[in-house]
């Protein structure tokens, strides 16, 4: 069998990517702290890649508040009430730099929030290729894959997290 072992890495190289927001969810740090846990999904050479970010309260927020920036959501975020809603969906590109350590080996991680090149569009991969049309999501056309419509989030509704811990 022969390989290029060039392919052996387990991250991408740093550089800034288009990516969006695919999920965040409320939960609770090891320490009991408050913290969102970030999902995001990264285009890259017609393929995606997910990369998770822990935004721990309120040492990290200031990573919302730049998230939040990138995104054009400052008013959500100085509601001071944070609503997945308001980001989940959302595109930006992330600033990735490359980190070795002894005991996870190199890993990407995020140095920087910037706004979505123009007409940078979120779409899934193909379920059966997990691949995406064209180069990048800026190389996405809405008309092409029309945009399903992310319901808002009411604020007069309140989610207790009810699991126990």
């Amino acid at each position: 069998m022969k390989y290029d072992p060039s392919a052996a890495i387990a991250c991408l190289p740093a550089g800034t990517y288009d990516a969006s927001i695919e999920k965040m969810e409320e939960t609770t740090a090891k320490s009991g702290a408050e913290m969102i846990v970030v999902t995001f999904c990264i285009y890259h050479d017609n393929q995606t890649r997910k990369l998770k970010e822990w935004i721990v309260f309120p040492a990290f927020a200031w990573k919302l508040r730049r998230i939040a920036k990138a995104i054009d959501k400052m008013t959500a975020f100085e509601s001071g009430v944070f609503k997945p809603g308001h980001y989940e969906g959302e595109c930006l590109q992330l600033d990735l730099e490359v980190e070795d350590s002894p005991q996870y080996g190199e890993q990407n991680k995020i140095k920087g929030y910037l706004p979505k090149r123009a007409g940078a569009v979120a779409t899934a991969p193909d379920a059966n290729t997990g691949r995406v049309d064209g180069p990048t999501m800026a190389a996405l056309k809405s008309v092409n894959r029309p945009q399903k419509p992310r319901p808002q989030p009411a604020d007069d509704i309140i989610q207790e997290d009810d699991i126990p811990f």
